[in-house]
């Protein structure tokens, strides 16, 4: 008789066991007993993707070995999302080397932050990290200088800056937002962790 996992429990274990880059014993195990049935369809995809684990599942899963155990249309949908946010990570990479070479060029302070950085420190592969923007650090005294960069690199502004390219009270606010005309893909530009009240 086979015993088959309550879907709730079998969808957190399964979210746990795939949030790391290698898989430890007990890791492996969750995911070997999961069998057809254990995961709800149309629940599993949305908790893939809103905890930024599609990659992840998809390297442990699909490319384990263990795909058995997902719906076909799962399946496919996992490999459609990981190849696209590869090559998000891979359009954003070759932007963000734009960035930080005209930066460096011009005497400018600008370190990336989470995204695909991280995604190379925890995981030894930036696409294991499903990204939405990219975050990148500046010197409050660089803060109006990279903004124009990022103009004359080809950014548009979305939020938080001027149309001549200033940024209203930038002594109070934290950071702006612009994205690549191109692919839309979101560069958050940050000189502070949070807004200033005084």
């Amino acid at each position: 008789m086979s015993h088959s996992i309550p879907a709730h429990s079998a969808l957190l274990r399964l979210l746990c066991a795939v949030a790391r880059a290698e898989l430890r014993d007990a890791d492996q195990r969750t995911l070997d007993a999961l069998r057809p049935g254990d995961l709800d369809r149309a629940t599993l995809p949305t908790a893939l993707f809103r905890h930024g684990l599609v990659p992840l599942a998809t390297r442990h899963l699909l490319d384990g070995g263990r795909a058995h155990a997902l719906p076909s249309v799962v399946r496919l949908w996992m490999s459609a999302v990981t190849k696209a946010s590869t090559a998000k990570q891979t359009r954003a990479l070759i932007r963000l080397k734009t960035i930080t070479g005209a930066a460096a060029a011009a005497g400018l302070d600008v370190m990336p932050y989470k995204g695909a950085l991280l995604g190379h420190q925890l995981y030894d592969d930036f696409a294991m990290r499903q990204q939405g923007d990219v975050d990148l650090l500046v010197r409050p005294a660089h803060a109006e200088a990279v903004i124009r960069l990022l103009l004359d690199v080809g950014l548009r502004a979305t939020s938080g800056v001027d149309a001549d390219g200033g940024v209203p009270l930038t002594r109070h606010r934290h950071a702006c937002v612009f994205a690549d005309p191109d692919n839309g893909q979101l560069f958050d530009v940050h000189w502070r962790l949070r807004d200033r009240m005084y």
